[in-house]
């Protein structure tokens, strides 16, 4: 549902307004980002700041947000991103950021005609319009700020596709979609609890898992995604996988539906999530895993595959920025039994929780009719006492390189 470039250490955000070579009244130009930021303020977790005229000087503001054209300040050319119509930093810029607004478009902040209820894409334009609403460009240009990057979904804030108010039906102004809320709530806390979350837990000595961090929201939906752990770029800590649970619809997604990673930081916070790679796995194929055993040897992917030769799989190996690449033929080699099957539920290691010296091993009860499961502690080959917590799965991993292990739980229920 979401993409996210970065993670700032606090959800606030004190803005500047630089008036130079405006093609809009100033008053307007602030009304718009006011309005803007209004729109993420109803996530409740993101709040802003804006600093008066009188009181502006240069490292004031968290961002400033200006007019540009061309060439500028050694900032990436207009067309490099965001369909050429303005550009932001991301969370890791160093010292004051900035929204960059390009003047080489005719820009507007009338609002929008309400003519019809039809849905359609938001986002940053792709092809040239002919006027550009400015509220628009400034609600997705401050996702970036926060970390977001553009969206799968086209009818999100944050996708890529800029759709232009007054040349296509739209029944009201952009507003923050549920895909939009559930990255901004994954990387800040908040938000509904949603049958596909995946909660970030510790584990106390007597079994029960506790939150330790945001929920990742609404990516693992029961039933449609499919997901497990492993250390993809070989730095010893876990990143969290997702992938279809069924084959895509050529009509819908010709592309294939893709693989999505999940990347946290100290305290097992998300900072970056990436994907869908798409077209490089056959979710109508039971998909495979490898963990990696150093820094130099990451996990693998790869699905099965059957033919003359026999049972064979196809290997993936991961980019260096944690991507699955598509597969080469030589990598088309004879099944290997000490890979595993993506999201199985048998029993896993964890680690010693009542002192007793032993590891204590998950185990998880059949699915009841919601789809949950009952957890218990417990040896190797026996489970123990009454059940811990409910969830759909939940799986081991430290996702955060500190040696300790986190419990990633999916649908968590006490």
């Amino acid at each position: 549902p979401f993409t996210v470039r970065g993670r700032r250490e606090a959800p606030h955000l004190r803005w500047a307004y630089d008036a130079t070579n405006a093609p809009l009244d100033e008053s307007a130009v602030r009304e718009a980002i006011r309005l803007a930021a209004k729109e993420w303020t109803r996530t409740g977790v993101v709040t802003f700041e804006e600093i008066a005229a009188e009181e502006d000087e240069v490292g004031s503001a968290d961002v400033r947000i200006g007019w540009r054209r061309g060439d500028h300040e050694g900032c990436p050319p207009f067309l490099a991103g965001d369909g050429g119509l303005a550009h932001a930093t991301d969370p890791a810029w160093p010292g004051e950021g900035f929204v960059h607004l390009n003047l080489e478009f005719g820009w507007t902040t009338e609002p929008p005609p309400v003519t019809s209820p039809a849905v359609r894409p938001q986002g940053v334009a792709l092809r040239r319009p002919r006027v550009v609403d400015l509220r628009v460009v400034l609600i997705h240009e401050l996702g970036h700020l926060f970390g977001l990057g553009h969206a799968a979904d086209q009818t999100a804030v944050m996708a890529e596709l800029y759709s232009d108010p007054r040349r296509e039906a739209s029944p009201r102004a952009p507003e923050i979609t549920a895909s939009d809320a559930a990255g901004i709530h994954s990387l800040y806390g908040g938000g509904a609890a949603a049958p596909g979350d995946l909660w970030i837990c510790s584990v106390d000595g007597r079994g029960v898992p506790h939150p330790v961090a945001p929920a990742l929201r609404r990516v693992a939906p029961p039933g449609d995604v499919l997901w497990d752990v492993l250390d993809a770029d070989g730095d010893f800590a876990a990143e969290i996988i997702t992938w279809p649970a069924r084959p895509a619809d050529d009509k819908l997604d010709p592309l294939g539906y893709g693989v999505c990673l999940y990347h946290f930081g100290e305290g097992a916070l998300l900072v970056r999530a990436e994907g869908p790679a798409r077209g490089v796995i056959d979710p109508g194929r039971p998909l495979l895993l490898r963990d990696g055993t150093a820094r130099i040897d990451p996990g693998e992917m790869a699905y099965r595959l059957e033919g003359p030769q026999g049972e064979r799989m196809a290997r993936l190996r991961f980019s260096s920025d944690g991507l699955p690449l598509r597969q080469s033929p030589e990598d088309r080699v004879p099944a290997d039994p000490t890979w595993r099957v993506g999201a199985d539920p048998g029993p896993r290691p964890l680690r010693d929780l009542n002192g007793d010296g032993r590891v204590e091993w998950l185990h998880a009860s059949p699915p009841e009719e919601d789809g949950r499961r009952a957890f218990r502690f417990g040896s190797k080959t026996r489970a123990r006492g009454e059940p811990t917590f409910w969830a759909v799965a939940a799986i081991p991993a430290d996702v955060d390189g500190d040696g300790i292990l986190e419990l990633i739980v999916q649908s968590l229920r006490p």
